[in-house]
């Protein structure tokens, strides 16, 4: 299904100049934000495949995947278009944080933590605070501050907006909690996470 899926968006892309030709007015904002948002689509794909393949793997770091770098590649070329777009700017921080948890040095994962949040709070000013995705980067934010009271907030704010969302919330619910001392919380949501796992999902 992964390449079922990549195959659609290379499709749509490779088309993309198509489309352009058969629009009336191929400068238009419509055309200029539907090709932002196809090729942001894309480049999310990619980094998601890399995050399951580091995952399944264990040993490999997600930015050392080619699927991850070709997204960071497709992304610079958006940013040529329009670096301000809002899903641009969340994908960059996504790359951000991806890169800020493996660095060695202190001082680099800092500074990419601190751009990260630059770009998540520039989300949050144009979309509200309804971006899940935004909203996920923002508590590891404040959670690699120390910041967990925090970043459990707004991990809360989210399992209220979708709760039937997947186990990794709870996961970061009950790590913040651990490291709070709320021993019993943190066992609540660790138990709830496992709940929800699914074993048989090799990913």
């Amino acid at each position: 299904r992964a390449q079922e899926c990549g195959d659609i968006f290379k499709l749509v892309i490779d088309n993309a100049q198509d489309m352009k030709e058969h629009m009336r007015d191929s400068s238009s904002v419509t055309y200029l934000q539907g090709k932002l948002l196809i090729e942001n689509a894309f480049a999310t794909y990619l980094m998601e495949l890399a995050r399951r393949k580091a995952r399944a793997d264990g040993g490999v770091k997600v930015e050392a995947l080619p699927e991850f770098l070709q997204a960071v590649g497709k992304l610079t070329d958006i940013g040529k278009i329009d670096e301000s777009f809002p899903m641009t700017e969340l994908n960059v921080a996504l790359v951000l944080l991806a890169r800020a948890r493996n660095a060695e040095d202190k001082n680099t994962k800092g500074d990419m933590y601190h751009l990260a949040n630059a770009k998540l709070s520039a989300v949050h000013a144009k979309n509200g605070l309804g971006v899940v995705a935004a909203l996920l980067g923002k508590a590891e934010v404040l959670a690699n501050r120390g910041s967990y009271p925090a970043a459990r907030d707004v991990l809360i704010r989210i399992l209220d907006m979708h709760p039937h969302c997947g186990p990794d919330v709870r996961v970061a619910i009950g790590y913040c909690c651990f490291k709070l001392g709320e021993f019993e919380r943190a066992r609540l949501a660790f138990r709830r996470a496992l709940q929800l796992t699914d074993f048989t999902n090799v990913e």
